[in-house]
Parts: C-alpha cells; sequence; structure tokens
C-alpha cells in the first residue's frame, strides 16, 4: 500500500494522526485536549461546576472560572479583558458577574467583578480570599483553591438581599 518505500521511523507513541492543513491539526489538538481533561479532571471540573450551580440557585450572580495554559506573559487582567469582549459575560439588565481566571503555568490568577457586585466582592476581599487560600494555590491544588473561593463568595453574596435568587429553596 502507501507505506511501502518509505523509510522506517520508530515513534514515541502508539499512533501517529496525519493531516492536510495546519486547521485540522489546531482541532486535532483542540479535541485531544478536552478528551484529556474528560478522561483525567472530569471528577475535579464536575465539582466545581455542581458548586457554581448551588450559588446559581441562591443567587442572581453569574460566576465563570476559567483555567488557561499561560498568559505568554502578557498581564492576566488584561488577558480577562479580551475574554470579557469575546462572550459577553454582563447580562443586559444588571452587571452582576464573578470571573475567576487561572493561569496554571504562570501561576496567576485574577478576580473580576462587575458593577452590582463590586460593592459586595471589592479588591481587598478577593485579595483577601487568595491571601486566605495560596497555600492551595501554590502546591497547584487548583480545584481546591477554586472551592475555597466559591464559598468565600457565597459568604460574601449572604450579606447582600439584592442579590438573592427568588428562586431560592
Amino acid at each position: 500500500p502507501l507505506q511501502e518505500g518509505l523509510p522506517t521511523v520508530k515513534y514515541f507513541a502508539d499512533k501517529v494522526f496525519f493531516c492536510n492543513s495546519g486547521a485540522e491539526a489546531n482541532e486535532a489538538a483542540r479535541k485531544l485536549a478536552r478528551k484529556y481533561a474528560r478522561d483525567h479532571h472530569s471528577e475535579e471540573k464536575n465539582e466545581i461546576e455542581q458548586k457554581i450551580e448551588e450559588l446559581k440557585t441562591k443567587y442572581t450572580t453569574e460566576i465563570l472560572t476559567i483555567i488557561i495554559n499561560s498568559t505568554d506573559w502578557e498581564d492576566i487582567s488584561s488577558i480577562w479583558t479580551q475574554i470579557w469582549h469575546e462572550l459577553g459575560v454582563w447580562k443586559a439588565d444588571k452587571d452582576n458577574w464573578v470571573v475567576i481566571l487561572i493561569a496554571i503555568e504562570d501561576r496567576s490568577w485574577n478576580i473580576s467583578t462587575g458593577y452590582w457586585v463590586e460593592w459586595v466582592l471589592p479588591d481587598i476581599l478577593t485579595n483577601r480570599i487568595w491571601e486566605n487560600n495560596f497555600i492551595l494555590f501554590r502546591e497547584a491544588k487548583y480545584k481546591d483553591w477554586i472551592i475555597w473561593a466559591l464559598n468565600d463568595f457565597d459568604k460574601a453574596f449572604s450579606w447582600d438581599t439584592s442579590i438573592i435568587s427568588s428562586q431560592k429553596n
């Protein structure tokens, strides 16, 4: 078949993927990364999603957690600004969101808040959340750090009756 006449090459992997373009290679890389995350980190992701869903039923605040590999030496807050413009996290009637952005390789983080949440979670409080739990972050226990942060958000949100959901049980 087609392989006849090709030189013998030893590969480091059991399988090889050939593609026709860089676009196909990028798409395959994204799919493999998603599969790896699903196969190796789905339990952690599910725990975070359950906690966010719990908060979503209690409060009107939208919470988004974004984990990236690296900022490629850009300031993490500028990365968040780019993502913010692309995703449009805000609601039309209220600017009531919180975003946790973590860059794993850089070991950097950012917690950003919308206008209606900023007075409940001011920068001084988000920094305190970081300081109280930074050992988890330093030890690369990102899931545990995120859960701690979400629990701290829950405590802060409980003081503001304007963001308590009418669907609350």
